[in-house]
C-alpha cells in the first residue's frame, strides 16, 4: 500500500519500548460488522516519513479462521498512543472472502 503522511509531524519508525512509532494495523470484522480482531496484525514503516512524504509499506496478515466475507479495516497506529482513526485520520476497508 502507499501511504502519504499529510500531517505536519514525521512519523518514526524503529521500535522504542515508549512506543511513539508508526505501524500499519489492521481491524478484522466478519461479514454482519462484528469486530474478530482488533489487532490482527501490525507491519512497521520501512523508513521514517516525514510531513508530504509517501512510502510503500507491504503488509502481510493471517488468513480469517473460517470460511466467509470478511471486512478488514487497514488503519496507522502511532504504538501506545493512538489509532489514527480514531483520532478523524480516514482508514480503509477491504472487503475479504475466505474460502
Amino acid at each position: 500500500m502507499r501511504i502519504t503522511n499529510t500531517g505536519n509531524t514525521r512519523w518514526l519508525h524503529e521500535a522504542r519500548p515508549e512506543g511513539g512509532y508508526v505501524a500499519v494495523g489492521g481491524h478484522l470484522y466478519d461479514d454482519a460488522g462484528a469486530l474478530l480482531s482488533l489487532d490482527l496484525f501490525r507491519t512497521r514503516l520501512p523508513r521514517a516519513v516525514g510531513p508530504g512524504e509517501t512510502v510503500d509499506v507491504a503488509c502481510t496478515f493471517p488468513a480469517p479462521p473460517n470460511p466467509g466475507r470478511y471486512r478488514l479495516e487497514l488503519d496507522l497506529v502511532d504504538e501506545a498512543v493512538a489509532w489514527f482513526g480514531s483520532r478523524g485520520s480516514p482508514t480503509l476497508d477491504l472487503a475479504l472472502v475466505a474460502r
